[in-house]
């Protein structure tokens, strides 16, 4: 199950009353799950667009793979569900920073 806490949530319905887009504020913090593998994170700010089945991260953008403790932390982080894709922004020509644990074979 994903789950989502954060101080305020707005959510946006159609006309027909169904979300379409989460956006929750102030101590944003998150648990998804993304095949099969449990991810925590938080944000500034953290957007939930239910149509495109995307997650956006802004502001001390965070995530953690629990399993293999693998990190990403940057001032935006875009995950495209459907695509299983990560992309990873910072502004001011900041690098993002990648934490990965090698394990010897």
């Amino acid at each position: 199950d994903d789950i989502l806490n954060s101080e305020k949530l707005i959510i946006y319905t159609d006309k027909n009353r169904k979300p379409i887009r989460y956006e929750a504020m102030q101590n944003a913090r998150f648990k998804i799950v993304l095949k099969g593998k449990t991810y925590k994170g938080s944000g500034d700010k953290f957007i939930y667009n239910v149509i495109k089945d995307t997650y956006e991260i802004n502001g001390h953008a965070y995530i953690n793979e629990l399993g293999s403790n693998q990190k990403l932390f940057g001032d935006k982080i875009i995950v495209d569900r459907k695509a299983n894709i990560y992309r990873v922004e910072s502004k001011d020509q900041k690098p993002a920073r990648f934490v990965f644990d090698l394990k010897d074979k």
